[in-house]
């Protein structure tokens, strides 16, 4: 059985990971993406970001692996409680903080990033 951080990821998002920044400070993400499970909840909420301004996250999503902040990352599956036929938005989501918490024992992680939603289109940028 897995360990319970990890044992209800059970949605596919598309991920790009970033590689580096342009000369402008953004983020850059490499062209090729590859699938991973989450448990992704859609909530919005705020917080701070690096240089103490407030942000507003859209989505918060818990995964198995460390992912950097810059990295994107596109919804595949509908959460499990929406029925009937369920089509992607296309809505492409920047990760904004990374946070991991080991169980007192140091055997198992907690990992969570939160997201903003990006009004640029549904492919990145490279």
């Amino acid at each position: 059985m897995p360990d319970q951080e990890i044992a209800f990821l059970n949605q596919k998002v598309r991920l790009w990971a970033m590689t580096g920044y342009d000369p402008y400070g953004q983020p850059t993400v490499s062209q090729s993406s590859v699938d991973i499970i989450c448990a992704w909840g859609e909530d919005e909420s705020q917080q701070l970001d690096p240089h103490g301004n407030t942000i507003r996250i859209d989505a918060t999503a818990i995964v198995a692996q460390h992912i950097e902040v810059g990295s994107r990352m596109q919804l595949l599956e509908p959460p499990p409680s929406i029925g009937g036929v369920w089509t992607p938005t296309g809505a492409m989501h920047e990760v904004k903080s990374y946070k991991a918490v080991w169980d007192i024992k140091g055997r198992a992680v907690f990992r969570e990033v939160s997201l903003i939603r990006l009004a640029a289109p549904a492919t990145p940028t490279p």
